[in-house]
């Protein structure tokens, strides 16, 4: 009994440490978030006493950081407007962090499910062997469950990282591009050089949605370099349009996982627990055959 509670604690020692290092990456980049927030505060009372803005410490959070390093030195050199942009860029980077938690919380329930599911399977099976005053032993059940419970981890890992890839850092580059553009077509610097620096008319997506997202601020920069037409609100438009469909993937994302939890409670957690009671099952009746009659 001693050595099969002993694997069973390291196997939920384990268990909880994959986890928990995955829940402290995603604290670490919340951390990040919220440092460049407090930034974002102090820059504004900076720029309303009419001060140089200076450099925030590199926080290092998604594409708002270097975002926000470009445009402060652009500001410097060619005297660009910064308040509204700052107001602008806060109200976007709040959003971002209220997403971010989202994806917190939906990893924070998906550890719980595992966890809790996995106790209840593992528990049954020590109580009930110690509770009837069983042998306990490595059976081939035993190790079966065992191996299903460590699948449906590495499944719901998995899957997290490919919804989270396809459906939220895609867009990424998209809105540094668009908020780069945004933020340099105001100081007055010739077009190729706003090209150049933005980069904007060399983004390719084979997503539908943002590839036509793409189309429409290409036609605004066609306009504004051919015929000098201002595009600052129609920008603005494209990146409002550019959350609103980064909304509209985050909740397909949250809808993926809820799928996939119930796909993995039925197909690795399920099982598992009823392999655990076969096995209890048949080494009860074992003992029953063998006892006195």
């Amino acid at each position: 009994m001693a050595t099969s509670t002993f694997f069973l604690i390291l196997f939920f020692f384990s268990y909880f440490f994959l986890f928990s290092g995955k829940k402290l990456s995603l604290k670490i980049k919340l951390s990040k978030g919220n440092d460049l927030l407090k930034s974002i505060h102090h820059l504004e009372e900076e720029v309303f006493c009419g001060k140089i803005p200076s450099l925030p410490k590199n926080v290092g959070y998604k594409f708002f950081s270097p975002l926000l390093e470009s445009i402060l030195i652009y500001s410097k050199h060619f005297g660009i407007p910064l308040f509204n942009f700052l107001k602008e860029f806060k109200h976007h980077l709040r959003k971002d962090l209220q997403h971010e938690k989202s994806v917190f919380k939906e990893l924070r329930d998906g550890i719980f499910q595992s966890i809790f599911l996995a106790s209840v399977s593992f528990c049954f099976w020590w109580w009930s062997h110690y509770f009837l005053d069983i042998p306990t032993s490595y059976s081939k059940n035993f190790k079966i469950a065992l191996f299903l419970e460590g699948m449906g981890i590495f499944a719901y890992l998995g899957f997290f990282h490919i919804f989270k890839r396809k459906l939220i850092q895609s867009f990424d580059p998209f809105f540094s591009s668009y908020y780069l553009f945004w933020g340099v077509s105001l100081i007055g610097l010739p077009v190729v050089e706003v090209l150049g620096i933005s980069q904007i008319m060399d983004k390719r997506s084979s997503d539908k949605d943002l590839g036509f997202l793409q189309r429409r601020m290409e036609g605004l920069v066609t306009s504004w370099k051919e015929k000098g037409f201002p595009v600052k609100e129609g920008v603005e438009e494209v990146i409002c349009q550019l959350w609103d469909l980064y909304e509209t993937r985050f909740q397909v994302f949250r809808r993926n996982l809820k799928i996939v939890n119930f796909l993995i409670m039925a197909l690795f957690y399920l099982p598992a627990f009823f392999i655990l009671l076969l096995d209890f099952i048949g080494i009860f009746l074992i003992e029953l055959k063998s006892g006195p009659v």
